[in-house]
């Protein structure tokens, strides 16, 4: 999969100047994630970056094995909070990679959801 690389900085390099557009005020919270573990078990380590504003999310991480990436994900949306529930509104999704353990190979795939439906 030689397009990995290239989406890698593709999103580092084109994602992370609009995410870092907003208001300094608006930002809530920011986070780096380590691990990443899916619902049957297996766990990867991963770099990236979650972020939090006012009323969007968003994220962006890799899995990395032998310091190489393997397969990466960035998503956004909105999101609410319920009594006691975070409530995640997935807008925008851009994914892909190599097989993973818990996950098979995957060409890139893209989403945009309409913000307003």
């Amino acid at each position: 999969m030689k397009w990995l690389k290239p989406l890698v900085l593709f999103i580092c390099v084109g994602y992370a100047p609009v995410l870092f557009a907003a208001d300094p005020f608006d930002i809530r919270g920011a986070w780096r994630p380590e691990q990443y573990r899916l619902k049957d078990g297996p766990t990867h380590q991963v770099t990236g970056l979650i972020t939090f504003t006012e009323k969007d999310w968003s994220v962006l991480f890799l899995i990395i094995k032998d310091k190489e990436p393997l397969r990466g994900s960035a998503e956004g949306g909105t999101y609410t909070i319920e009594d006691d529930k975070l409530v995640f509104r997935h807008l925008y999704n851009l994914s892909g990679g190599h097989g993973v353990e818990g996950m098979a190979a995957s060409d890139l795939a893209m989403r945009a959801r309409d913000p307003k439906m």
